[in-house]
């Protein structure tokens, strides 16, 4: 065991020639991929959050404390001093996928492009995707998915809208439990990975949630909270605000603002969407 930023070593005579690098290099220990991204996408002082965006979704709020709550993973940030709670969705992305491709046989942009002319709150149709049961805030391993209001005004159309505002009605709840836990959310969420690069997406989140979103242009932020690891445990830079002064132009980022005209319908979406599970959890035991 060895704490962050600390040096453990050196690199190996071996490796560093198939690496075509300088022997004894400084090793640096880093840590795991979900606090690397966060210190890469700039999260590093509390009251932050950072939203990894992939087939499964983490959002993670920098503390200076432990969260006493059991819904979120609690985890050491890469700085000292600082803690992560993470709140994790199971099926976010991967929803999103199995919807476009495997169900309607389309792709993920096409389907998406559909989509956009569906009305928000989708006609009142409610998607839960809990595909792969729901970790926060449910922890329930057998959580299924469903759709919710269907009638025969729906088409393809407002059903996939339904898949990408249920995704963001996960993120409303668990930064409602953030919000609880700490007093305080920031105006922004900084956030990057695979699922960020939608457009439309990103306006149902942000309108959703109320909360404008800094989508990072540069997706790679674990690869980079590893780099800024090695350059802050090797004494490259000198603290944390000299590495992110060097890398501010990886974090460059697009503010997307919420769209007020959705905002009532998404806001009944929310209020359905919260009923529905302890409302359905007995009957998929």
């Amino acid at each position: 065991m060895a704490e962050s930023l600390s040096v453990v070593g050196g690199l190996l005579g071996a490796v560093a020639a198939d690496c075509g690098l300088p022997a004894a290099v400084p090793v640096v220990c880093a840590g795991g991929d979900a606090p690397l991204a966060a210190l890469g996408a700039g999260l590093c002082r509390p009251g932050q959050v950072f939203v990894s965006v992939g087939s499964t979704d983490c959002l993670m709020y920098g503390g200076d404390r432990p969260s006493g709550n059991p819904l979120f993973c609690n985890i050491r940030h890469i700085l000292p001093g600082l803690w992560l709670a993470n709140g994790t969705m199971s099926s976010a992305g991967a929803a999103v996928k199995w919807w476009c491709e495997e169900v309607m046989g389309g792709s993920v942009e096409e389907m998406c492009q559909s989509a956009a002319a569906a009305p928000a709150g989708s006609r009142g149709v409610v998607f839960m995707p809990y595909l792969q049961g729901e970790r926060t805030p449910h922890w329930d391993a057998a959580a299924k998915g469903c759709f919710f209001g269907l009638d025969a005004s729906c088409g393809h159309a407002e059903m996939t809208r339904a898949v990408l505002e249920g995704v963001a009605c996960g993120w409303r709840q668990i930064l409602g439990l953030l919000e609880k836990e700490y007093g305080f959310l920031p105006e922004t969420l900084l956030c990057a990975g695979g699922g960020s690069r939608n457009a439309l997406w990103n306006r149902i989140k942000a309108s959703v949630l109320r909360r404008p979103l800094t989508v990072l242009r540069y997706n790679e932020m674990s690869s980079l909270g590893a780099c800024l690891a090695a350059g802050l445990g090797s004494g490259v830079f000198r603290d944390c605000e000299e590495a992110m002064a060097a890398t501010a132009e990886l974090r460059a980022g697009e503010l997307v603002e919420p769209v007020a005209e959705w905002s009532a319908a998404l806001d009944r979406s929310y209020a359905i969407y919260c009923e529905l599970y302890p409302s359905l959890r007995q009957l998929w035991r």
